[in-house]
């Protein structure tokens, strides 16, 4: 098995040459300041505030509620779906999840969207010319900034990531 594959089961530090990545307190896997799973999300939402709080929440927020809240989140939303409905579609993702599948069972789909916003985070210079730690303070304080907007289940599940 892949060294990262066994450091995260056994929630280890896995040093890259770039930077560490490890279990927050709350055992989420972090990279510096955002759960992970989310990175990705928010990254392909642009500049735009209501659209990364719609995409990052997208699998809290169920499609019949939708009506509740403002275009853009509600669009958020939807592209956190087109995006998870486009990767879980794709072949080498996949792959990926068959991999993982006998160490994860039937969690291997989000382990793989773990690591995939892990490699993101270790490699983000190579995408993006932002601050990585700025943008994740981006990121707090779009979700802090609309949270009146959001059902509690989504607030309690935001707690968790800020």
């Amino acid at each position: 098995m892949p060294e990262v594959f066994y450091a995260l089961i056994n929630r280890k530090y896995y040093k890259t040459k770039k930077e560490p990545a490890c279990f927050d307190k709350r055992n989420n896997f972090t990279s510096k300041g955002i759960s992970m799973n989310f990175l990705a999300h928010a990254f392909l939402s642009g500049d735009d505030d209501q659209l990364l709080v719609g995409n990052i929440t997208g699998d809290t927020i169920r499609s019949i509620h939708l009506k509740d809240f403002p275009e853009r989140i509600r669009k958020g939303v939807l592209l956190h779906h087109a995006i998870d409905k486009f990767t879980d579609s794709h072949v080498e993702v996949k792959k990926c999840k068959q991999l993982l599948t006998p160490y994860f069972n039937k969690y291997a789909g989000v382990a793989s969207d773990v690591f995939f916003d892990h490699f993101l985070s270790v490699n983000w210079k190579e995408y993006s010319q932002k601050n990585r730690e700025e943008y994740i303070r981006y990121i707090h304080n779009c979700l802090l900034k609309y949270r009146n907007l959001l059902p509690e289940k989504t607030n309690y599940f935001i707690h968790f990531i800020i």
